[in-house]
């Protein structure tokens, strides 16, 4: 009869609490907390290194080294404060702010005192980290310290002990973390605030005026730092500055020689007094005050004279008559303006103003032309994004010019008119053409002009230093390497001032008025060029002066801006523009007109897409994209011109002839979805044509879009003509050519501009003509420019790859505004292809006859092909000679590199994509040697050192599974080499050591996994055999086959290749050389004794399960040699001692799993045969053959050499024996575990492994010989069969035999095998076991098995108060998570409604039985029993989804054999629900552990055997989580409590002493417990946490063996919780 609900129902006041519980999810608690000791208003404040422990006078934080603790609290603007206390001399204490989650390499500012370097200051962390400030403290033994950050924007303010010591504006971090650090000390900080800064507390101005020089200063609310220049005429100023109200000002003034202006007052709106502005900077600083929330904010006006203008007295930055007029009035003492330049006129430097000032002046007027323009410096910056002023005829003294580290060998003899050296490429530079003031003076200029580049290949420390218009003080001066990127402002501008794949560029412009010297000092490095360019005669420059002024900064920023952005647009925007957007289709043969304009104007924007391409390397091997720039054209037609100004492949317009390789440079491009872009300005004056052509076979759909700007007909006829050619470099006569290896690529005259060029090398398979000297790569050819006729070139590069703006051959693709490397297939010496990019803006080169461009070529076209597409204006009358150039002349040069998808390679047909340096790679005839080569021909790769490599492309067509081989040459002269498949290894190494010349057979490199498209095979030189000459390599073929999933990777590896990476000390290890062996050689140890050993690394091609095998030695000095893989045993020891010197077949070790990468392969020397004379080891090869392992539900076989013996006769080791001198077929793996027993009643035993309970049919399979004996078996100590009788007078096998049959539990068994007696013929006792089987014929009848029953599969044997009944409920619409998926599910019509059902047990024993339920909104609350007996502890399944509960844990129980009932409950619910579903019922044997040492009781589990009337516990389970935290993911929770509220329950302990200790739960609504153990408390534990989560386990002392009532009472909770709850994970005892 059904027993009900012994509890009642649940009270619905608790409801609430059961439902808002249910809702909690698991989360991390902090690992600091707030107390009463430590005043903090940090959130979350957590140690991440160190010891921080929290004390009554605050957070102690130690440690080595950086000690963090960070918290969640952040923000941007705020006041950060502390009070601190370093104990000792030593250490440092912090404040970190705007901090990252990781402060060192994500990045943050930090605030410190540090003892130890007697300093307070604001450094930061991450990326360019850096001091910003820094104080001396004026006592190191002061050890308490108050410390407050004030944080506003850019303004980073440090005051220590209330004084400001660090002023800071820095824009790394705007916003993050607050956290604290200890450095290397002890250190407690406390008091802790941190307080948000509103932004009305900010003290702001309004306004901001210089008096008396109102033009020099912009005032703008966003700017802190201002510096200025006012004229020089003007010797002071005044400061007048306006704020938000209620702020308060001070003003001081300071400069080079002290203070100027003490700190003083400053009335809102009213102007300061007098700042005298002496011969350097005066630095003016302004305090705002809001006095209410003590904030300070400081602006500074950094403030200089400007540079003045010899012979220029009236300063206004001319010399003319006006001058010389107030001169004789000085002179004759007549009146002058007080504030005239009376130094300005002394032009002999007498001190005077004579006669002999004012002729010099007047030689000043007329040497000097007149001035016709003024350049401002942000005149000279806006050239450089001006593409439109490129168009510009060159005025008269217009030229750009490069002085660099060309080797100065390379002359023109004027008197001979010849060229002497002239191939020379020794750049290194030194040989500069001067020293000056110490160091090496590499350029000298006279102005006007700018410097517009500097690029260096290898900047050090020692420093540049730049002098401008005479001045003896640099306008620059610091380590050269600072130029690119690292230097004070501008030189530290990211898109000016960079690193481009090693080449050093500096693009900001320095401008001087009448000369310029640039001079490099010791350690300056290596490799220069500086390009500058001489503005038109009757121009004036502002001279370049640092620091910048506000406007000139302001200038800058904005061209690293415009270089930092979106460049596809043109960086001018023209009002009336007009663009045109069209899909068209180019036919094949034919073309299509994108622009057809009458009247004049200008092209200022260009872009073609073309449409669905495909851009994957199919099985053709070809690149479309490549094919479809070079059969699309580009011509432009100006005034009605019939030759085109511009005609080009589409790609090389677009410079990327090799392809659609993105890059975004200033005027062209080619955008991430293939979009190519040009924003050359291309005016004409009548008319306008653009044509796409396409000479290809296929038509070619894409979308083009013109931009055109009005330009009036008159401007138009004065600009010139914008030009494109594509050309392929000549190749240079060398043969009484004293100009070679001068290669012409671009030839004009007229008057022009040069604006860039785009380089595509192509190198072939092959490394040269040896001919041709150096045989080198393809760069380091120096540009050379001739312009205007000149004899020896104004601009004379260092080599081809410095002139693009890298260095060192790099191959790595970059893109920066001026120079880009968008694409490479090689490495340096890589064969394939290469585009690189250098475009002239702020640098073209002006010509008024003609420019001739020359790039040293030294290798002819069959080593490396140059096709380039040059950029130029020209005037309408110039002479442009480049036409269009037929589809074959433009794509023959080129082959694509990637081949066509084949499983069969030859060697020699192989794509090589990249080879190490200079090394010969290529076809080898091998049709005199004997042998069996494929097209009577290989790949040789004479490579001449370890290292070296040579990479490949192979094509696969359909994604799958290959097997690669290949077939190799052996030579006395070849390495030993790596293969590698897209950078990872396959297959091992392989000596390809031979002899003679001979071709080994196909060899299996391993199986892989390929996508469809192209993969790089490569060959990497690694060693060789110590009789071997050199490390060639040579290939035959190589054969790339579909294997299908099932494929096996099987890899031989030569045991003299392995390396050995541990090993007996003193013992010696060697490679022996010997005919007998694989390869000549294998790997012998000269082991000395037992437990010698070695261990070789191995390289496993893939994971998977492998059966190892070796070929080894044996010999009469041999012993026992036990292997083991990553210290696992291999099987048992196998005895390798012969008579004499033999090598064994392939002998199987064992069997492993092995992971890809590398393993560890011990043999260790285990014992010997009394014949043997020693202890040695050899292995000629090991060889790793994957397999597949058998799976069977009935029946399992062990190979007797493989099972782990655990015991055996001392002295007698059991070994591994493989049959060789007959035939052993009969035998698995030819082998079987030997004994040698020498007496009765000798045993081995053996692990016996059952995979799963059941009855067991024993069966062996034996050796038999004339020596063996007679042997019983015996599982776990009882016999099974009759002994066995192994004698014959022949070694045969015996055949499988069965013992018999036993019930065997799942897990290991012992098999003990033991000596009764032996055939009165047998000599001896030996034991030969081949293989052990396994049988499994049905269900064990003598031990508990698992019993596993569906719901909706059990018998219903009794009901009540139920309604409506699916059985079964298919519930596969909700998901897969039912088992079956299916449950069975009944509705009961109220509480106590129950069904029960008929619960088989087969054998009687111990169980844990667990359960698999539906959840869902209408399921109520349940209470399972067994046999009428409550089972557990209440299940709540309601749940807002319907979702199965996951297998839960009711608990464990002794049931005997028979039927049982095992009954569900509805007790109560949240809502009127009251269903309940059944998916699965799991009863699981376990055998009670007999004499713990630690005893566990879970929550779950727990008998409530007590509890106050107003609580209910309840078993709650965290399916919704995956590695919740709680043992078996539950705990049992108790709801409803008060203060007072309890549970009891019992505990029987075994005979002893325990540690007992409980682990609880946490959450937002729980109370504090106090634990009592037989009315005796024991400890309590606050539950209360923000979120809910395990407690950890709580120590409750000692207690003894024996029944012991455990209760748990509710004694309050803290002020943050919400309720009484509590939770119990589970109770542990461990004994002591």
């Amino acid at each position: 009869m059904h027993v009900g609900n012994k509890r009642g129902s649940l009270p619905k006041r608790i409801l609430g609490l059961l439902l808002a519980l249910v809702m909690l999810f698991p989360a991390s608690l902090s690992a600091l907390a707030s107390g009463t000791g430590f005043e903090t208003n940090l959130e979350n404040l957590a140690g991440q290194q160190g010891s921080w422990t929290e004390g009554d006078d605050g957070l102690r934080g130690q440690g080595d080294g950086d000690c963090f603790a960070m918290s969640d609290t952040s923000g941007s603007d705020f006041i950060y404060e502390a009070d601190v206390k370093i104990a000792g001399n030593s250490g440092a204490a912090s404040l970190v702010f705007r901090s990252g989650d990781d402060p060192k390499n994500d990045g943050s500012y930090v605030a410190n005192i540090d003892l130890g370097r007697g300093t307070a200051r604001i450094f930061s962390f991450g990326t360019g980290g850096h001091d910003l400030g820094e104080y001396t403290l004026p006592d190191k033994s002061k050890g308490e310290f108050s410390m407050r950050i004030e944080a506003i924007g850019n303004s980073l303010k440090y005051y220590l002990d209330g004084q400001l010591i660090v002023n800071v504006n820095d824009n790394a971090y705007t916003s993050g973390k607050a956290g604290l650090l200890a450095f290397s000390g002890d250190v407690t900080f406390q008091n802790v605030i941190f307080t948000p800064v509103e932004e009305e507390w900010i003290p702001q101005l309004t306004g901001l005026t210089l008096v008396g020089a109102e033009d020099a200063l912009t005032f703008d609310p966003a700017t802190s730092d201002y510096t200025v220049r006012i004229p020089f005429s003007q010797t002071s100023v005044q400061v007048k500055a306006s704020a938000d109200e209620g702020t308060t000002m001070t003003i001081s003034a300071q400069d080079d020689n002290g203070q100027v202006l003490e700190e003083t007052d400053l009335a809102n709106g009213e102007a300061s007094p007098a700042i005298t502005i002496g011969d350097g900077y005066t630095t003016v600083t302004l305090k705002l005050t809001n006095p209410d929330q003590g904030i300070e904010m400081y602006k500074t006006i950094k403030i200089r004279r400007s540079r003045s203008l010899l012979g220029d007295v009236n300063d206004d930055k001319q010399i003319d008559d006006k001058d010389i007029a107030l001169m004789r009035d000085f002179i004759f003492e007549r009146a002058v303006p007080a504030d005239w330049q009376l130094a300005n006129g002394d032009l002999d430097g007498d001190n005077a103003i004579t006669v002999a000032d004012i002729l010099k002046v007047k030689k000043l007027i007329h040497d000097a032309p007149e001035v016709e323009q003024s350049l401002s410096y942000e005149d000279v910056v806006a050239r450089m994004t001006d593409l439109e002023s490129l168009a510009a005829p060159a005025k008269v003294g217009e030229k750009t010019w490069e002085s660099s580290a060309y080797n100065k060998l390379s002359k023109y003899n004027e008197e001979t008119g010849h060229y002497e050296n002239w191939g020379q490429n020794g750049d290194e530079g030194y040989d500069a053409p001067r020293t000056e003031d110490g160091g090496y003076l590499i350029a000298e200029m006279e102005g006007p002009g700018s410097i517009v580049r500097i690029w260096s290949a290898d900047p050090q420390q020692g420093h540049i230093k730049i002098f401008i218009d005479g001045d003896p003080v640099p306008a620059v001066d610091m380590p050269f390497i600072d130029l690119f990127g690292t230097g004070e402002f501008p030189f530290n501008q990211s898109e000016l001032c960079y690193d481009a794949s090693r080449g050093k560029n500096c693009y900001v412009p320095i401008t001087y008025n009448e000369s310029c010297k640039v001079v490099l000092y010791e350690g300056w490095g290596m490799f220069y060029q500086v390009n500058y360019v001489s503005f038109a005669e009757g121009t004036q420059v502002e001279p370049f002066e640092m620091p910048l002024t506000t406007e000139q900064q302001n200038a800058i920023k904005e061209v690293n801006s415009i270089f930092a952005s979106d460049m596809s647009v043109s960086p001018k925007t023209y009002e009336d523009a007009d663009t045109v957007t069209n899909p068209v289709t180019v036919p094949a043969g034919g073309s299509v007109d994108i622009l057809d304009a009458s009247g004049s104007g200008a092209v200022v924007g260009m872009q073609v897409k073309i449409n669905d391409l495909d851009m994957e390397i199919g099985a053709d091997g070809v690149a479309h994209d490549w094919k479809a720039l070079s059969d699309m054209t580009v011509s432009a037609y100006w005034d009605g011109e019939s030759d085109p100004a511009v005609w080009s492949t589409l790609g090389g317009f677009f410079a990327s002839q090799t392809g659609l390789n993105e890059y975004e440079s200033l005027p062209m491009g080619v955008l991430e979805d293939g979009t190519l872009y040009a924003n050359w300005y291309m005016p004409y004056e009548n008319g306008g044509k653009i044509t796409i052509g396409n000479d290809g076979d296929e038509d070619y759909s894409i979308t083009y879009t013109v931009t055109t700007a009005p330009l009036d007909a008159e401007k138009a006829s004065e600009l010139m003509r914008f030009h494109a050619k594509w050309v392929r470099a000549e190749d240079p006569q060398k043969d009484g050519n004293e100009m070679w290896p001068d290669s012409n690529f671009l030839s004009v005259t007229g008057t022009g501009r040069y604006v860039g060029t785009s380089l595509h090398i192509y190198k072939e398979i092959g490394t040269g003509d040896p001919t041709y000297e150096p045989n080198w790569w393809w760069g380091e050819g120096d540009e050379k420019f001739f312009v205007d006729g000149e004899k020896f070139p104004s601009w004379f590069g260092t080599g081809a790859e410095d002139y693009f703006g890298y260095a060192w051959g790099t191959w790595k693709p970059f893109t920066e505004a001026y120079h880009s490397q968008p694409f490479t297939n090689g490495g340096m010496f890589g064969i394939g292809s290469r585009l690189n990019n250098r475009f002239h803006i702020i640098d073209s080169v002006p010509f008024q006859d003609s420019f001739n461009a020359f790039l040293e070529k030294y290798h002819r076209d069959g080593y490396a092909n140059w096709v380039f597409t040059s950029f130029f204006y020209l005037d309408k009358d110039g002479n442009d000679p480049y036409g269009p150039v037929s589809l074959e002349e433009r794509t023959s040069y080129y082959e694509d590199p990637y081949p066509a998808a084949s499983d069969f390679y030859e060697g020699e047909d192989l794509k090589i994509i990249e080879s190490t340096g200079m090394l010969q790679a290529e076809t080898q005839d091998m049709s005199n040697y004997t042998g069996s080569w494929s097209n009577d021909a290989q790949f040789v790769f004479k490579s001449n050192a370890v290292g070296n490599y040579t990479k490949f492309y192979i094509n696969v067509e359909e994604e799958g599974d290959y097997m690669l081989s290949a077939a190799f040459t052996k030579a006395p002269d070849f390495a030993i080499v790596q293969h590698y498949l897209d950078d990872a290894p396959i297959g091992g190494q392989i000596d390809l050591y031979g002899n003679g010349v001979s071709h080994m057979d196909e060899t299996q490199l391993g199986s892989v996994h390929l996508t469809a498209g192209l993969h790089v095979f490569e060959v990497r030189i690694v060693g060789k055999n110590a009789s071997s000459s050199n490390y060639l390599y040579g290939l035959d073929y190589l054969r790339v086959e579909p294997t299908g999933p099932d494929s096996l990777v099987k890899v031989t590896y030569e045991g003299e290749n392995l390396e050995v990476i541990d090993q007996t000390t003193g013992i010696r290890i060697e490679n022996q050389q010997g005919g007998n062996f694989s390869a000549g050689a294998q790997k012998l140890m000269f082991g000395e004794k037992a437990g010698d050993y070695m261990t070789l690394k191995v390289n496993v091609p893939e994971e998977g399960d492998y059966i190892i095998s070796g070929t080894m030695t044996r010999a009469n000095d041999f012993g026992y040699a036990q292997h083991y893989m990553d210290g696992k045993k291999l099987g048992n020891p196998i005895d390798y001692y012969e008579g004499s010197l033999m090598v064994t077949p392939d002998t199987i070790l064992g069997k492993v799993h092995l992971t890809a990468g590398d393993h560890e392969l011990k043999i260790e020397m285990v014992d010997k045969t009394a014949d043997s004379r020693g202890w040695l080891y050899a292995l000629d090869t090991l060889t790793l053959q994957e397999y597949i392992p058998e799976e069977s539900d009935t029946q399992w076989t062990y190979e007797g050499e493989e099972m782990e013996v655990t015991s055996h006769p001392e002295g007698i080791t059991p070994f591994a024996q493989y049959i060789f001198w007959q035939d052993s077929t009969a035998w698995g793996q030819h082998s079987q575990l030997t004994t040698k027993f020498n007496a009765e009643g000798q045993s081995i035993t053996l692990k016996l492994n059952a995979p799963k309970d059941g009855a067991y049919d024993l069966a062996v399979a034996l050796g038999k010989a004339g020596d063996f004996g007679t042997f019983q078996f015996a599982v776990d100590g009882t016999n099974v069969g009759s002994p066995v009788d192994t004698y014959d007078p022949n070694l045969v096998h015996s055949g499988l035999i069965t013992l018999g049959n036993l019930d065997l539990s799942a897990g290991d068994h012992e098999l003990t095998i033991t000596v009764t007696g032996k055939n009165g013929a047998s000599s001896n006792y030996l034991l030969g076991i081949d293989q052990v089987q396994l049988t499994r014929t049905g269900d064990a009848t003598t031990i508990p098995t698992e019993i596993y029953l569906e719901g909706e599969d059990m018998e219903v044997v009794a009901s009540d108060k139920v309604g409506e009944v699916l059985d079964p409920q298919d519930m596969t619409s909700f998901g897969n998570g039912w088992s079956g998926g299916k449950h069975y599910l009944f509705k009961a019509t109220e509480f106590g409604g129950y069904t029960t059902f008929k619960l088989p047990v087969a054998v009687e024993g111990d169980y844990i039985v667990s359960v698999g339920m539906t959840r869902a909104g209408d399921f109520g609350i349940v209470q399972h029993s067994i046999d009428g007996t409550d089972f557990g502890n209440l299940v709540n399944l309601n749940e807002g989804n319907v979702v199965p509960s996951g297998e839960t844990i009711l608990g464990r129980i002794h049931l005997t054999k028979g039927d049982h009932e095992f009954t569900a409950t509805v007790v109560d619910s949240f809502n009127s629900g009251k269903t309940y579903a059944l998916d699965f019922i799991r009863l699981t044997p376990y055998t009670p552990e007999a004499n713990p040492t630690t005893i566990r009781v879970e929550g779950e589990e727990l008998d409530v055997t007590g509890q106050s009337g107003e609580v209910t516990p309840w078993n709650q389970y965290f399916f919704w989580v995956e590695n919740s935290g709680w043992s078996q993911g539950a705990h049992l929770v108790v709801v409803g409590g008060q203060e007072g509220s309890y549970i009891e329950t019992k505990v029987t302990l075994p005979e002893g002493s325990y540690d007992f200790s409980a682990a609880m739960t946490k959450a937002g609504d729980f109370g504090e417990v106090e634990i009592f153990v037989d009315e005796q408390s024991v400890g309590s534990v606050d539950l209360y946490g923000a979120d809910l989560a395990p407690a950890g386990e709580t120590s409750l002392g000692t207690i003894t063996g024996g029944e012991h009532t455990i209760r748990f009472e509710v004694v309050g909770k803290s002020n943050a919780s919400s309720g009484y709850v509590f939770g119990i994970d589970y109770l542990e005892f461990v004994k002591q």
